[in-house]
């Protein structure tokens, strides 16, 4: 009997232990499951998040670019805006011209018709006759190009003058010149 009690109590054990082999391993099973389950979960979370994160860095890294290239436009326009004639800036214009011409011995005259509206500007055309020395006339229209406004020459003729009365050794030359100039917020009235 002793010995059917040892057996009993041993198959008693074996039971206990297989048991209890059983339950951690469905305990381990699950929880080893859900815990890959989780961090799958957090795995993509976490590529989302970074997924995310690069996106806002790159719209961060543009809008510093976005921001950087409206800077530059920025002083562009300004001085773009600087090189068309103001409203209400003949005066000033013309008399750019005068000094202009005074500083190169020039005799001009200016002949400025009044503004037409575009798509964009207004444009005005600008007429001018000129006298002078061959090399005064160059500088001139050297000076004239480096002028601050924007100022397109569509014709420009120079002829010799045939002055029999000319006392001057050099020879005067006669300019003419047409040219387009723009205007920003112009308003002509008569």
């Amino acid at each position: 009997m002793e010995k059917n009690n040892r057996k009993k109590f041993t198959n008693k054990i074996v039971t206990n232990v297989t048991w209890l082999l059983i339950l951690v391993v469905i305990a381990l099973y699950f929880g080893v499951y859900y815990s890959v389950k989780n961090i799958g979960i957090l795995k993509n979370q976490i590529i989302e998040s970074k997924i995310e994160t690069e996106k806002k860095l790159s719209r961060e890294q543009n809008m510093g670019n976005l921001v950087g290239k409206i800077k530059k436009i920025e002083n562009d326009m300004q001085l773009l805006d600087e090189s068309f004639v103001k409203n209400k800036g003949e005066l000033e214009f013309i008399t750019v011209l005068e000094n202009i011409a005074d500083y190169n011995r020039i005799k001009q005259s200016i002949n400025l018709m009044p503004p037409v509206q575009t798509d964009l500007l207004n444009e005005s055309i600008v007429n001018i006759s000129a006298r002078g020395t061959y090399p005064d006339i160059m500088n001139y229209l050297r000076d004239l190009e480096s002028v601050k406004y924007y100022l397109v020459i569509s014709n420009l003729n120079l002829t010799k003058q045939n002055d029999a009365q000319n006392q001057i050794p050099e020879q005067l030359v006669n300019l003419t010149l047409n040219a387009k100039i723009y205007w920003k917020n112009y308003e002509y009235k008569d």
